[in-house]
């Protein structure tokens, strides 16, 4: 079970520093000292004293006295408070760490904080966690928008997801409604399964909408539990079941049908194909992230269209948060000529890097699928297509559309995109604490081998501007109707055009 558009990060190759072209989704507490009263004992009677000539007083000399006094009492009282603040310490009911308290280095603050987690909260705390989160904080405060601190678990997690690998069944879903039995219900629209999964080989289709998870007396309605809650329980290990209830169309009606699967691994789809249902001559390839797999991808799903008979191609780049910058230049090689300039970066010092289109073979066995074999350089350069965007289109998709541009391959069609056009770097720790940290390195210029323009913050415009309308945007974006699609209408009337 997967999330269309999830950020996908990891470690390049077996080194210590992955470079990225990336995307494109919590407590405290306060403690409480309760102080006792001072208690001062008041005689019953007060001596008395000899009677004095009645004087008249003015009233701001009046005022004047009656400010004196209150601050010779706030005085008095503060020098009691403290007295009695600092017997408490005597008595031990507060203990101060007098010699750590004066530590300022990070780690030894945060090793002060165990200390007083330790001595003095209830109950039990994880240390592990709560570093975790501090690392993760710290981070997040550095001001970079993208910076991250990533525990050896999820790196070990994110590692598996980036080279096009995830347990689960197989399938993509998206949030949606359905009116069912007179009633309007939340549920989860299946819109993709993937090739070879748990789920395909179960007799899960597209257009599947899960209506309950779990099976017989304990399902419970999805709209009940909310789609947070009901993809966590559709989540699980491999070996382990998932069993759900799905709406399938029968006609005019709907059937409901019981399913459990086994987990397992499975391989994801970065890139999904349909064919035009009004011309069966034009291929559709949706690409959804730029990980490990796109390139071979994309590659062997241009040439099942072509087997198909299409002969001319959409290539959407909608909703894709990018990816690796190794995707990009496999999926670039094929439109370009060697040693056609793909990207342009700097650095914090100002320091020009330009990335050229070469042939190239990874030793890691992940990272193969976005090898770049001379033969296949070019080989889509005369390919009939145009390309779609939006402002979710990001980071690596964003360098796709701008080499698209500068060097005129075809047309872009859709809305201006987010405008992300830095670089991320993962660094492992080694050592004691393992993990990694991310931080924008780089930010990188549209402009092929011409000139250096940047659109990060901006955007990239396509060359012909057309958004949804209010009728599309009704509809969740993986389940919109192709003949309510503006933007898609839009490519196919631009490739109409330029035959």
């Amino acid at each position: 079970m997967s999330e269309e558009n999830k950020n996908i990060e990891d470690i390049e190759e077996a080194s210590d520093v992955t470079e990225e072209v990336e995307e494109t989704e919590n407590i405290d507490a306060t403690d409480t000292i309760e102080e006792e009263s001072e208690y001062v004992e008041i005689p019953e009677e007060l001596p008395q004293k000899k009677e004095k000539k009645r004087r008249s007083v003015s009233i701001p000399a009046f005022l004047l006295s009656s400010v004196a006094l209150v601050l010779a009492t706030l005085m008095l009282t503060y020098s009691i408070c403290a007295e009695v603040f600092k017997s408490k310490y005597a008595d031990g009911l507060l203990k101060p760490e007098p010699e750590e308290i004066t530590q300022t280095t990070e780690a030894e603050l945060i090793d002060l904080l165990g200390q007083f987690v330790d001595g003095y909260y209830y109950g039990d705390a994880d240390k592990e966690k709560m570093l975790a989160e501090a690392l993760k904080a710290y981070m997040a405060a550095s001001g970079d928008l993208y910076a991250t601190y990533y525990t050896l678990e999820e790196l070990l997690v994110n590692s598996e997801e980036n080279a096009g690998r995830m347990k689960g069944i197989g399938v993509n879903i998206v949030n949606d409604v359905c009116t069912y039995m007179g009633v309007e219900l939340k549920v989860l629209n299946v819109f993709n399964v993937m090739d070879n999964s748990p789920a395909l080989k179960a007799g899960i289709k597209p257009g599947d909408m899960i209506l309950y998870v779990g099976t017989g007396e304990n399902r419970v309605l999805v709209h009940e539990l909310g789609y947070d809650e009901a993809l966590n329980r559709l989540l699980g290990e491999i070996g382990t079941k998932a069993e759900f209830v799905v709406l399938r169309k029968n006609g005019e009606n709907y059937e409901e049908l019981e399913f459990s699967i086994t987990r397992d691994n499975v391989e994801t789809m970065s890139v999904k194909t349909a064919i035009l249902k009004s011309d069966a001559t034009v291929g559709i390839l949706k690409i959804s992230t730029f990980d490990y797999t796109t390139p071979k991808q994309f590659k062997t799903k241009v040439e099942e269209l072509k087997a198909a008979g299409c002969t001319r191609f959409i290539i959407d780049m909608r909703h894709n948060p990018g990816g690796f910058q190794t995707s990009v230049q496999g999926l670039l090689s094929f439109f370009l000529n060697e040693n056609d300039v793909y990207m342009q970066t700097k650095d914090k010092a100002g320091n020009l890097s330009q990335l050229k289109i070469t042939p190239v073979t990874y030793q890691a066995a992940d990272m193969q699928g976005c090898n770049v074999d001379k033969a296949d350089i070019g080989i889509y350069r005369d390919l009939d297509f145009v390309v779609l965007c939006n402002g979710g289109t990001a980071s690596a998709a964003e360098l796709f559309v701008a080499n698209i541009k500068d060097y005129g391959l075809a047309k872009v069609v859709g809305d201006k995109t987010f405008g992300k056009g830095s670089m991320q770097t993962t660094y492992t720790i080694k050592g004691g604490l393992l993990g990694a940290v991310k931080l924008t390195t780089h930010h990188y210029f549209s402009g092929g081998d011409k000139e250096l323009v940047g659109y990060n913050g901006v955007g990239i415009l396509p060359d012909v501007e057309i958004a949804l309308s209010e009728e599309a945007l009704k509809y969740n974006f993986y389940v919109l109707p192709e003949e309510l699609d503006d933007q898609l209408q839009a490519a196919i009337k631009t490739l109409n055009e330029n035959n």
